[in-house]
């Protein structure tokens, strides 16, 4: 599994984790990673609350473009914190700035389908 984040500055580091996750895990990972941080907790299975999506569909078509030099779970490590770093701060920026506006479309929607 691969875990990171972001935040209105930019993106935090990629963490890959062996085996599954669960709540213990995590809150274990949080406490190795992010000490003094702010922490939003959004509603599970929320897409258009969650702006995380569009930053693994950018990663990920970068990734595609390296697919033929990555032949271990190493060289795919190095090549995830690699593309991440392409990735500009704006992104995370303009994502964290679109939570408003999704939050409004949501609740105008009542709880329906929004553009995002």
């Amino acid at each position: 599994m691969i875990w990171s984040c972001f935040h209105a500055n930019g993106f935090g580091p990629l963490i890959l984790i062996d085996g599954t996750v669960d709540q213990d895990k995590y809150i274990n990972i949080l406490a190795q990673n992010y000490h003094s941080w702010d922490f939003k907790y959004w509603p599970a299975q929320s897409p258009d609350l969650n702006p995380t999506e569009y930053v693994w569909i950018a990663l990920g078509n970068l990734i595609k473009e390296r697919r033929s030099e990555i032949r271990n779970i190493e060289e795919l490590s190095v090549a995830l914190r690699e593309e991440l770093e392409k990735i500009s701060p704006g992104l995370a920026a303009y994502l964290v700035g679109s939570m408003k506006a999704r939050c409004e479309a949501v609740i105008a929607a009542k709880g329906g389908l929004t553009k995002y």
